[in-house]
């Protein structure tokens, strides 16, 4: 595996689910030259979401504002899928979605039952609130009702 990865060999869908299963993410890949999509695997909307542009055999991802390459609002990854090869412009049409559905746009959080812990760790990262806590000089991860309350004072001051 890494001796494909770093040598430049040739990628296949064998290669392409292995990652998937190893990382336990999903993976869109939009390809650029056959203006084809794909799902590596089936999607899941409990996992987080990577999306690939396919040019050739490189593979480049789509970053959000914050330089993030992985995405957690199913809907969004969904929108994308749908929107690419509706339009003459695909590249436009993608980041356009990206440019107006940002989630660090949520001025009010909903009930914490409608969060998972992905989803409030992402939010955190998009606004630069940290989703760690140091005890006894070790770096933790901050629970889920730890997470929701940081980011509801956050809201609450902006």
């Amino acid at each position: 595996m890494q001796k494909i990865l770093l040598e430049d060999e040739y990628i296949n869908s064998y290669i392409e689910e292995y990652i998937s299963i190893y990382l336990d993410i999903n993976i869109l890949v939009l390809d650029l030259v056959k203006k084809t999509k794909y799902f590596i695997k089936e999607f899941n909307k409990y996992k987080l979401t990577i999306i690939l542009f396919k040019f050739d055999e490189i593979y480049e991802p789509l970053l959000n504002e914050s330089d993030i390459n992985y995405f957690s609002d199913s809907n969004y990854i969904l929108d994308i899928y749908k929107n690419y090869l509706n339009s003459d412009n695909d590249l436009k049409v993608i980041l356009n979605i990206n440019n107006n559905k940002p989630v660090e746009n949520i001025k009010k959080l909903k009930s914490i039952k409608n969060y998972n812990l992905v989803d409030l760790q992402d939010l955190c990262n998009q606004n630069n609130i940290s989703i760690y806590e140091i005890i006894n000089n070790k770096q933790k991860a901050k629970k889920k009702n730890e997470l929701y309350e940081e980011l509801k004072n956050y809201y609450d001051k902006n």
